[in-house]
Parts: C-alpha cells; sequence; structure tokens
C-alpha cells in the first residue's frame, strides 16, 4: 500500500484502492485525517491559513476570510471577530487593523464608529487642544470660543455681551457701544443710558463706575 501524497487528499478508512479529496473549507491533517477549518481561518483543502490583520472568520468551514467593516478593526491574525473602535476614535475603511484618533476639534461619543464629528465655534471638546475627544460642549451663557480646539471657553466681560445672549453657544464677544453699558455679558443686549446721561467710551460697565453720566453743556462741549 502507498500513502495518499498529494496536499489535499487523505484517506480514512482501510482497504480503499484510492484517496479522498479535501475539500474547500477543511484542510489535510494528515495521509489519512482531513479537518474541518476551525473560525479564524480560510481552508482550501489542502491548508489551514490564518485570517490576515484587518479580517476575520467567525464561522467553521471558511473558505474565505471577511473584511472588518469601517469602524471596526482587528489588529492579529487568526481572529474570529473584529473589535470596535472606541469613543473618540474611528476606522474610515474596511481591512482596518487599527484606528485613528479624532483630530483636536472632533470628537466621537460612540464606539464602532467611521467618522468623527465636528465641535463648532461655540463648542469646546472634553479633551481642549489634544486628540481623541468624546464630547463637544457649548460655552456656558456669558463665554465664547471661535473654535473648539481649545482648552477653555473665554469669559466675555462686563461691558460686552456675546452674538448668544442669554444662551449658549456665543462665538463672539463685543463691547457695548458709545452710549451703552452692561452689567454683565450674559444678556440679551446693552443697556440705553437714562435720558440725560451720557459715556463717551465703548465697552463700558456700571461695576466698574462707568456708569453713564450726568449729561451738562460742558459735557456736550466734550462729545
Amino acid at each position: 500500500c502507498s500513502a495518499c501524497s498529494v496536499s489535499d487528499e487523505y484517506q480514512n478508512d482501510a482497504g480503499q484502492t484510492s484517496c479522498r479529496t479535501c475539500q474547500a473549507g477543511s484542510y489535510r491533517g494528515s495521509a489519512s485525517s482531513c479537518i474541518e477549518c476551525p473560525p479564524g481561518h480560510k481552508c482550501d483543502g489542502s491548508s489551514k491559513i490564518k485570517c490576515a490583520i484587518g479580517k476575520y472568520g467567525d464561522t467553521s468551514k471558511q473558505t474565505s476570510c471577511k473584511p472588518c467593516v469601517a469602524g471596526q478593526y482587528q489588529a492579529a491574525e487568526g481572529k474570529a471577530a473584529c473589535v470596535a473602535c472606541a469613543a473618540g476614535m474611528l476606522s474610515a475603511t474596511t481591512n482596518a487593523a487599527t484606528c485613528e484618533s479624532c483630530v483636536a476639534g472632533k470628537y466621537q461619543s460612540e464606539g464602532g464608529k467611521s467618522y468623527c464629528s465636528e465641535c463648532a465655534a461655540g463648542s469646546i471638546t472634553d479633551t481642549g487642544t489634544a486628540a481623541s475627544a468624546t464630547k463637544c460642549t457649548a460655552c456656558a451663557a456669558g463665554k465664547y470660543s471661535t473654535k473648539s480646539d481649545v482648552p477653555s471657553c473665554i469669559d466675555c466681560a462686563a461691558g460686552s455681551i456675546t452674538d448668544a445672549g442669554t444662551s449658549t453657544g456665543a462665538t463672539t464677544c463685543t463691547a457695548c457701544a458709545v452710549g451703552k453699558y452692561s452689567t454683565a455679558s450674559n444678556v440679551g443686549r446693552c443697556a440705553d443710558c437714562e435720558v440725560g446721561r451720557y459715556n463717551g467710551t465703548a465697552g463700558l460697565n456700571a461695576a466698574e463706575g462707568c456708569d453713564c453720566l450726568l449729561y451738562t453743556s460742558d459735557a456736550a462741549d466734550d462729545l
């Protein structure tokens, strides 16, 4: 008798005149065995091959491995599943071996995503100037930001108001015009000086002694 020697042939019964062929989805274990392909591998009848990085095999008897979908990755060979990217990260393509961090100014609050979202001006991320943010939070009333990749929102001082008024999410801070004042920036508008009073400087606030001054003829000459 002679042993089955072809790479995909075997014979597990005695008294036979020919060898059997291992089918795709299995592999030749020895001259007398054909073994079912296990998860994490692909088999062509003769050999067992680990699924490559960025791919997986979740069932037995597979003839090919599946790609990790966008939002997932697999950094090792021979795995039965892919791994979801963590919050603050993404994989934008299939067959990913790693996930990328959301760049500063962008964020992703959920895992398993293929994209990061813009955190607009008027808000900041939870990582400031760093990458991998998971939150985007609007600046509180009276504060503002011109971009989101900054450490914190900026105080808009009294004597000015934000473009959001009493709401959150302001992007600008503007000094009150001549003839107006504010004691806080989280208000809807700057207040007018009372009739018979004036101020000649922009950005004044009553808290600093910049109340509108009593209008007199001498004051008029100065205007």
